[in-house]
Parts: structure tokens; sequence; C-alpha cells
């Protein structure tokens, strides 16, 4: 399903260039740090809108944990 997202740079203790991934409203997720550190490089503090698409299976995530869904964000034919 594609949709809409925010990515909204966040206040975390634990990561100083977190970034939330909201859809529709609600918060779904952050981007990985390698991800979030390219993101505030280049867009700094400023929250913006992008292609989303929501992703469902049966896997796991980078560190390993199961997953039931992946956002995907960015360009894809």
């Amino acid at each position: 399903m594609d949709t809409l997202a925010e990515l909204r740079p966040e206040r975390n203790p634990h990561d100083k260039n977190a970034v939330a991934v909201y859809i529709a409203g609600l918060k779904v997720g952050h981007l990985s740090r390698y991800y979030a550190k390219k993101f505030r490089t280049h867009s700094g503090a400023s929250p913006c809108e992008v292609t989303a698409r929501v992703l469902r299976g049966d896997w796991k995530d980078d560190d390993g944990r199961p997953a039931m869904h992946s956002i995907q964000i960015g360009a894809w034919s």
C-alpha cells in the first residue's frame, strides 16, 4: 500500500539524530540510525513528507527481532 509518511526529527537521549516516521498522524517507528543521520545532515530539524510503501511480511528487522511489517521510504518502480 502506497501512502504519505512524515519524517519528524525528535529529541531522544539515546540517539541525537532520531527521526520518527508518522503515517496518518500515528507514529509507526523510526528511521535506522544510519538513515536518520543522513536525513538530519540534509534536512536539519525540519520535518518533511515522503512517499512510503507499507510492506507486510514475517521477517526479522535489522537487529534480528521479529517484524510484522516494514515501511519502505523512497523511490521504487
